[in-house]
């Protein structure tokens, strides 16, 4: 009995140091935390770009190809006058079909559909992120492998 009592302050003197540690070893992780946020929030940010200048780009592509269908739409409907009234009928329904095909012409319509910026569908959908640090600061800090978290 003696001997374990003698044994108390060694023990206490370790459980203080291993609390030391876990403290050092929490700080550690949550800098780790910050930067990891920081990098994501940066490759976040130029993903966004990169879809925002890839949307637009696909879109003034698709443009460019309904303009050109365009002009061919416009000299057909200058032709077709010389044709007689049921088949210029038939022919001007058929061009205005084609044209509502390809989605017009109309500039706005197109670019209204460019997200120029704003965050990506990654970003908006980051909750397993949240939840990794959320399950972090509701556990012991003993009780999480932190080598799962490290950057290198």
């Amino acid at each position: 009995m003696k001997a374990l009592e003698a044994a108390v302050p060694t023990i206490v003197s370790l459980r203080e140091e291993a609390q030391k540690q876990a403290e050092i070893e929490h700080q550690r992780w949550e800098a780790q935390w910050r930067e990891y946020e920081k990098q994501e929030q940066e490759r976040r940010r130029t993903q966004a770009l990169k879809e925002s200048r890839e949307q637009l780009i696909a879109i003034v592509e698709a443009w460019s190809f309904a303009r050109s269908f365009d002009s061919f739409f416009e000299d057909m409907q200058q032709r077709v006058s010389t044709l007689p009234a049921e088949q210029r009928d038939a022919v001007l329904g058929r061009i205005a079909q084609a044209r509502a095909m390809l989605g017009g012409t109309d500039t706005l319509n197109h670019f209204s559909k460019v997200e120029v910026t704003g965050p990506t569908m990654s970003e908006r959908r980051r909750t397993a992120f949240v939840n990794i640090k959320c399950a972090y600061l509701t556990c012991p800090v003993t009780a999480i492998d932190h080598s799962r978290f490290k950057i290198s």
